[in-house]
């Protein structure tokens, strides 16, 4: 009789860790399902909403880019006096721009949608418009070929130079920079 209490009591012991065992993974499997559902939530919440115009964060934009399958575009040189100008006319045309290396010199790379590049272009040559018209005796021009300005573009970043480049009508580009740069440029 002995060894049946002790079966008996193995077998009540064995229920009641089989039964907390299936209370545990219940519980378990309750947890799960409700994360998946909040995660799922949560991503198609941020798929209903697109990057917003204006300054983004650079993660954010090549997040999005991966998400919805689309490369980002990037232009340098930019000046970080521009960068409001840049952001408040991003806003106005609805479009995200993130920006690096803001902490650091005054030239500057403005990331952007690649779908958005002949807007990005159209908000530079606006901004370009409006200097010229603002401070036509500080600013300076001088034309070279398309070809030319990405190697231009490399030199200004090299000693922390910015210049906007700008297309006219006929095909035209041209370099518009401070006139007190007008300098370095004669002497190169």
């Amino acid at each position: 009789m002995a060894g049946e209490s002790e079966v008996a009591a193995l077998g009540t012991i064995s229920e009641k860790t089989l039964s907390i065992l299936l209370e545990l993974l219940k519980f378990l499997r309750e947890q799960h399902e409700k994360s998946r559902r909040n995660k799922s939530a949560s991503e198609s919440k941020s798929e209903a909403e697109p990057l917003k115009g204006g300054t983004v964060a650079q993660a954010d934009l090549m997040k999005e880019a991966h998400r919805k399958n689309y490369s980002v575009a990037a232009q340098d040189g930019i000046a970080k006096a521009d960068m409001k100008l840049i952001t408040a006319k991003a806003k106005q045309y609805g479009i995200p721009v993130a920006f690096i290396g803001k902490d650091e010199k005054d030239n500057i790379r403005a990331s952007f949608r690649d779908g958005d590049k002949a807007i990005f272009t159209q908000i530079m040559t606006d901004i370009v418009k409006e200097k010229l018209r603002e401070r036509p005796n500080e600013l300076a021009t001088f034309q070279l070929d398309k070809a030319n300005i990405q190697s231009f573009q490399l030199l200004m970043q090299k000693h922390d130079l910015t210049a906007n480049f700008i297309e006219d009508k006929n095909g035209g580009c041209f370099c518009v920079h401070e006139e007190r740069l007008q300098c370095l440029f004669l002497r190169r």
